[in-house]
């Protein structure tokens, strides 16, 4: 290839994930690792980086005709995307007052890596919601596919 070629090849955006994702598998979680920019690094430690310890102020709506994911908002404006633990597809909710009521104000506590099985064949990312930043109090679980991690904004 030319110079003049390589020069023209458009890098894939930080979120369209890179040829390694989820083949290389982090050596402390055992989950997969994924590209964020120029490097890899571990699904838990971008989604603890982004929005660990941190409260769940809001849900917005994904658009199912758009496929654009329901996304977790947490303090600080960042959010997840809701992407199904088995298959990796956008999840779309219909009554976001009705989650909001069941997540809202409870912190990203802990994660806990679900290796591949029937139902989740790539594996999946279950996160621990507290009511304290302390202690496991009334705890939520919300299991999402492990490329949330790529789609953090």
């Amino acid at each position: 290839m030319s110079k003049k070629r390589l020069a023209r090849r458009r890098r894939p955006s930080p979120t369209q994930g890179g040829l390694l994702d989820g083949i290389i598998q982090c050596g402390e979680h055992g989950c997969p690792m994924i590209r964020i920019g120029d490097d890899y690094v571990c699904a838990f430690d971008q989604i603890n980086h982004q929005v660990g310890l941190r409260a769940i102020t809001d849900i917005l709506l994904g658009s199912e005709a758009d496929q654009l994911p329901t996304r977790l908002v947490f303090e600080g404006g960042k959010t997840l995307p809701l992407l199904c633990p088995c298959c990796g597809e956008a999840q779309y909710l219909t009554d976001a007052d009705l989650a909001l009521d069941k997540v809202a104000g409870r912190i990203l506590f802990a994660m806990k890596w679900i290796p591949p099985q029937q139902d989740a064949p790539e594996g999946a990312v279950c996160m621990v919601f507290s009511e304290s930043a302390q202690a496991l109090v009334n705890e939520a679980y919300i299991d999402v596919h492990w490329r949330a991690a790529t789609g953090i904004q």
